[in-house]
């Protein structure tokens, strides 16, 4: 007759902490913030990590409805320090919002805004140069979102800002490129390894595994 063992415990804070590196590392920050939104003592461990999370959704919300300017603030408001680390970011950020103002047809605005924000910065790199001349072209056409440089104002302009600002907040220590498996996966493998072990010593066991209310069947 084989040994019976007890069910293992976790705290609902050990879990949650699992979980949520697993939706960070899957990309899935919207669905982590709301889970440490209600799992104070979860943020609090995470610290910083957690605050990067709570801040990009709001930043991504900006920027793909073309509000730059508010996106910037909020990043400002995250780091004081990050613009100011991260001229490339900086800049492309002005330069997502010149966009935003030459698809609007703000021409007079957007001059001005490039004279005094813009100009600084570019006078001694070619390469953001440049790309600020291919933005002007967008001035010789009635319509600039139907003309040889009208990928300047697609919803994918928006994403490669967006990705910029990720790479710039996130470090390698936070997401892992190419991923890393995460606390979660490192745990499945371990209990299917562990119900292994178990069928060879013939130990009866419940193979279900109980958080809360929660059931999790794993399947082989």
């Amino acid at each position: 007759m084989g040994k019976e063992v007890k069910k293992p415990r976790l705290s609902n804070t050990s879990l949650t902490v699992v979980v949520g590196e697993y939706l960070v590392k899957g990309g899935y920050l919207s669905a982590a913030g709301k889970l440490f939104e209600e799992s104070p003592a979860v943020e609090s461990q995470l610290g910083d990590l957690a605050k990067k999370i709570e801040t990009l959704p709001k930043v991504e919300n900006e920027i793909l409805s073309g509000r730059i300017r508010e996106a910037t603030r909020i990043l400002n408001d995250y780091d004081p320090e990050l613009l100011d680390n991260d001229q490339y970011l900086h800049f492309h950020l002005l330069h997502q919002e010149f966009i935003e103002m030459l698809k609007e047809k703000r021409v007079a605005e957007a001059l001005d805004f490039a004279q005094f924000n813009i100009s600084p910065k570019i006078e001694t790199n070619s390469e953001m140069l440049a790309q600020i001349e291919r933005s002007c072209a967008l001035l010789a056409y009635d319509d600039p979102e139907n003309c040889p440089f009208a990928d300047m104002t697609k919803p994918t302009q928006r994403q490669k800002l967006l990705s910029n600002v990720f790479t710039s907040i996130f470090n390698p220590k936070d997401i892992d490129i190419p991923r890393a498996p995460t606390a979660m996966e490192d745990l499945l493998l371990y209990i299917n390894w562990a119900y292994d072990q178990l069928d060879k010593n013939q130990v009866v066991y419940e193979k279900k595994m109980r958080f809360g209310e929660m059931d999790l069947e794993f399947i082989q």
